[in-house]
């Protein structure tokens, strides 16, 4: 929902505002009765990118008031909107002495008080903070004075539904089972290497349509679920990204034959995802056809035989094709880095309270998964079947590799039963087969 307050001293924005355009020019945007504009983040519906700030000032003819509507809202949340904020002055007033600021994530609909709205965003000048957040996308139009009053509402959006049944059991072990089986991989991101094609051919690129660019990772783990985490798609309707299997290159198209995209059907995030705490950081994306398995696509094994398992100095394979240095460019090649494990206690001597026990950690100075890289797997090895396993989702981080902060990674062996329930899918055990 929303954290809504009464507002800051004009001093406490001044300078900002008066070094700030209202556009190109530095004059109000002047609205006619009829026209409708839309304001929205950098990069939406991606995150938006920190350290920036925008300000809009919209005028309209007399006798008119400006209505303002956020159909999709999704400001990081904190406590009284301290680290990103949207700050609204209802009367144009240029100082911020009126305004109301908001963060976190539902809707938006207000009206000036007046025939002037100003509206200005700021996003956190804190780098080493990671934003997952894709900000806002608004309309603003005018509306006669004597046909609305002014008004502020919020709501909290629905939650996704999720299907419930029975607790599910363990999955019985099969002799055909597909999962966890690599490629042709000679041997074994930041401080990471290129990867083998078709190494990992569970690997998904989640991309937006609009663009085609790859936003985040995840993977396949039957022949109709893609597992990812929830920050990457819980602002998201399933027409606004695909998902991309048997990719390798993502500006080869011919490098990889088995590469296929897939619409989406369904998108089921948890129910009790926490967007501020980054807790229960796990959704499944069902596609609109059903995998063909192939040399370049099959699935990843899930974690039935070590549900009790604390991987203590295990090492796992993080893969993706996210930043190669904190807020460095993206690679175009599908890149891997193996990193220890660390327990629960290891990682809050790092991090503190802020990891749960649905939280996986890694570290080792100089290597870490990084921006884009967030919903890929975490991979194990299953010494004893030499199949993997997905052991984590890639969730979080305070910048990438820094010297004192592991990365964290939603625990799967906690969300076994939630994945079967919501799925219905006929998963083997091969762990134990």
């Amino acid at each position: 929902m929303f954290f809504l307050g009464l507002v800051l001293s004009s001093s406490s924005l001044a300078l900002g505002l008066l070094a700030s355009p209202a556009s190109a020019s530095g004059s109000p945007i002047e609205l006619q009765e009829g026209d409708v504009m839309t304001i929205h983040t950098p990069n939406f519906p991606s995150p938006y990118p920190q350290g920036r700030w925008y300000l809009w000032l919209f005028s309209s003819p007399p006798n008119t008031l400006i209505d303002l509507k956020c159909d999709r809202f999704n400001v990081r949340p904190s406590e009284n909107c301290q680290i990103d904020a949207f700050y609204v002055s209802p009367t144009g007033d240029y100082y911020m002495r009126d305004a109301l600021h908001f963060c976190g994530v539902g809707v938006l609909d207000l009206t000036s008080k007046t025939n002037a709205l100003l509206v200005y965003f700021q996003s956190s000048f804190l780098f080493f903070m990671t934003n997952y957040h894709p900000g806002f996308n608004c309309s603003v139009s005018v509306v006669d004075h004597q046909t609305t009053s002014a008004t502020t509402t919020t709501q909290a959006p629905e939650v996704p539904s999720v299907v419930t049944t029975t607790t599910a059991a363990a999955p019985i072990p099969q002799d055909n089972c597909h999962c966890g089986v690599q490629g042709d991989v000679e041997s074994r991101v930041v401080g990471g290497t290129m990867s083998q094609l078709h190494g990992w051919p569970w690997q998904a690129s989640l991309r937006l349509t609009s663009s085609n660019t790859n936003f985040c990772g995840g993977a396949l783990i039957d022949n109709w679920w893609v597992l990812t985490a929830a920050h990457c798609v819980s602002d998201f309707h399933k027409e606004e990204f695909s998902v991309t299997l048997g990719e390798h290159n993502l500006e080869e198209d011919d490098e990889a034959p088995h590469t296929t995209s897939f619409s989406v059907s369904t998108i089921i995030t948890h129910d009790q995802y926490d967007p501020v705490a980054v807790n229960n950081d796990i959704a499944l994306v069902k596609l609109d056809k059903s995998v063909t398995y192939s040399k370049g696509i099959s699935p990843v094994c899930l974690p039935w035989g070590s549900a009790t398992r604390n991987f203590k100095g295990e090492n796992v394979t993080v893969t993706g094709w996210g930043a190669t240095s904190f807020q460095g460019t993206t690679s175009h090649v599908l890149r891997e880095v193996t990193l220890p494990v660390l327990t629960t206690k290891e990682c809050r001597y790092f991090l503190g309270d802020r990891i749960s026990k649905n939280m996986f950690c890694t570290y080792e100075p100089g290597k870490d998964s990084c921006q884009g890289d967030s919903g890929g797997p975490m991979n194990w090895v299953n010494k004893d079947t030499g199949r993997v396993v997905t052991i984590g989702i890639v969730s979080w981080g305070i910048g990438c590799a820094a010297n004192g902060n592991p990365g964290v990674y939603t625990k799967l062996t906690k969300y076994l039963d939630w994945i079967q329930q919501n799925t219905g899918a006929d998963f083997c055990n091969s762990e134990t087969s």
